[in-house]
């Protein structure tokens, strides 16, 4: 008998030359938070958890696999291009369907880097949808 997943959470597998991020909530919201903090886990590990400001984003209405991928491709923009980690995601739902909100950051000089910074992610094996009560997403992210 294998048992349902918790509430919400989120795992790494590991891929050939790449990384497997999987993720689950109650909402798509939440599926979506736990993708990103999967995909931060997979690379840094905070040294001193203290946020900055926060850096805000907005999705319009896509597709969910659509919008899994913009919002870790943001994740991978924020370390590159502003020097920062996002420690959590607040995630709400537009009213156009899109989503919004804000990540909680510190600077990279306050993480450890465990592995490679992502380069990107990859649209083969992508994933989001709610089955049942909860939500899902899987996506390959090019390392």
């Amino acid at each position: 008998m294998t048992r349902p997943p918790p509430p919400a959470g989120h795992r790494l597998a590991p891929h050939t030359a790449d990384l497997i991020i999987e993720a689950w909530g109650p909402s798509r919201t939440e599926c979506c938070a736990q993708a990103v903090l999967a995909l931060v886990e997979a690379f840094v590990h905070p040294l001193d958890p203290v946020s900055t400001t926060p850096v805000p984003f907005e999705f319009e209405r896509a597709d969910d696999d659509e919008l899994i991928v913009r919002l870790l491709e943001e994740v991978i923009y924020v370390v590159e291009v502003l020097g920062v980690v996002p420690l959590s995601a607040q995630i709400g739902t537009l009213a156009g369907g899109g989503i919004a909100g804000h990540f909680d950051v510190t600077p990279v000089d306050r993480v450890e880097l465990i592995g490679a910074v992502p380069k990107g992610v990859s649209r083969h094996g992508l994933y989001c949808a709610q089955e049942g009560p909860t939500w899902f997403a899987r996506a390959t992210v090019d390392v």
